[in-house]
């Protein structure tokens, strides 16, 4: 990779890119790996028993908050919470911490069409969204917190099976549904099911929180026809619909839903009904796991900095390069988190782009930062707007003037910390 390497600060635009994957970027002729300037001031303060909130300035200027959590604290747990409890949907921080009685929390994962989280997410050992081939944090039911992929492809090992034996991949779940794709939805999507999407906008109007998409419209990926098969709580099929209007799925309830060659797998293995046979894989098992939440790039492995390549899937994380451009190689507000070597303590990093007072950080600084403070293995959070911090409903650091009028960002999912009364 080439980068330039002038030292010296020059004209930094602030530029909006709008979705879940990135708002508010610095974009600054440097050299990406250069590290942070000297510490002007630091202080550190106990939050309470298990919770250390450190702010670091730097001359650059750059102003961090680090948060280090001891998981051996008993009074003090970390776990993430999803907008409105649906894989659909999004919420700000400040709401999620409220209606959860947290102590505080910052974003997590990128989201994309109707607020859907991009990554996996595990919910009380439930899993609600499939893996790509991007990093995630995961606690084990063990306790043990993780960071790491879920698979080794762009998604994961899942699959149907029909009554006559038959198999079909599924894709995604609680996702778009693209073709020749099987995708499958729970009750906890949140959404009713996507049926004929060519839907008036009153159908959006009925929906009890924000959704969002790339324009703003609602309008399919794809005219092939949406065979949706409705299944009960043991699998059995009580329905079968090709293009009919969408339906909320029941509690327990799950659908299998597919386009091209799905759909017409769908229709001929289960046209007389039957019960279906779900498997649902993931390297290393899902299975294991208490919670997880997506995010990524990794930046820090081993205790060494880490760069996930400037190239697509296989090759690197699957984000689309031109992202990666723009993520990797300009300073801006991000959220970190790191795990220590023995697993005992999580520490969350929080780069403020508040300019001239902060002109944000590059990923390579927020590995140096996680590694000084003990992080073993570190990745990034969703940032910009979302690489806000709220501590006992107290904003922490500053947020663009056009969020919520909470101050915090809306989001898909946050990774929350509890204090047991």
């Amino acid at each position: 990779m080439r980068t330039s390497r002038r030292q010296g600060l020059h004209v930094c635009l602030l530029i909006p890119v709008f979705m879940g994957l990135m708002t508010g970027i610095s974009l600054c002729k440097e050299d990406p790996f250069r590290p942070l300037g000297p510490i002007t001031s630091e202080t550190k303060e106990l939050i309470c028993p298990g919770v250390t909130h450190v702010i670091r300035k730097t001359s650059d200027p750059v102003t961090i908050h680090v948060f280090i959590v001891s998981l051996r604290e008993p009074s003090i747990s970390v776990r993430p919470c999803m907008a409105h409890n649906t894989a659909a949907g999004l919420e700000t921080i400040f709401s999620m911490i409220k209606r959860t009685r947290a102590m505080g929390g910052v974003g997590a994962d990128y989201w994309g069409a109707d607020g859907i989280p991009m990554g996996l997410t595990v919910i009380e050992g439930d899993i609600i969204i499939a893996p790509k081939y991007r990093t995630a944090f995961a606690v084990g039911k063990d306790g043990v917190p993780q960071i790491g992929k879920w698979t080794d492809g762009w998604t994961w090992q899942a699959s149907v099976t029909a009554p006559d034996g038959t198999s079909f991949p599924i894709t995604m779940m609680n996702s778009e549904c693209r073709d020749n794709r099987l995708c499958l939805y729970t009750d906890k999507y949140g959404l009713p099911t996507k049926g004929n999407l060519n839907m008036p906008a009153s159908r959006l109007s009925q929906l009890r929180r924000p959704v969002m998409r790339s324009d703003d419209s609602y309008h399919p990926y794809s005219e092939s026809p949406l065979t949706e098969l409705f299944l009960d709580r043991t699998l059995k099929a009580s329905q079968i619909n090709t293009d009919l209007q969408g339906q909320s799925i029941p509690r327990g309830g799950t659908v299998l839903a597919g386009r091209g060659e799905a759909s017409n797998w769908l229709r001929d293995k289960f046209r007389s009904g039957g019960r279906a046979r779900i498997d649902l894989n993931t390297k290393p098992p899902w299975q294991n796991l208490a919670f997880a939440v997506g995010g990524g790039p990794q930046i820090l492995k081993d205790g060494m900095n880490y760069q996930d390549p400037l190239e697509p899937f296989p090759l690197g994380e699957d984000f689309p390069v031109d992202w990666k451009r723009l993520n990797y190689l300009n300073r801006k507000a991000r959220t970190a988190i790191g795990v220590n070597m023995n697993k005992s303590t999580l520490i969350l990093v929080i780069a403020e782009l508040n300019p001239p007072d902060s002109i944000g950080v590059y990923p390579r600084q927020m590995a140096n930062v996680l590694a000084d403070f003990g992080a073993w293995d570190g990745m990034e959070f969703n940032s910009g707007p979302g690489a806000t911090l709220v501590i006992d409903r107290n904003v922490i650091n500053p947020v663009p003037s056009n969020i919520p009028n909470d101050n915090t960002p809306l989001v898909s999912n946050a990774l929350l910390i509890y204090k047991r009364q």
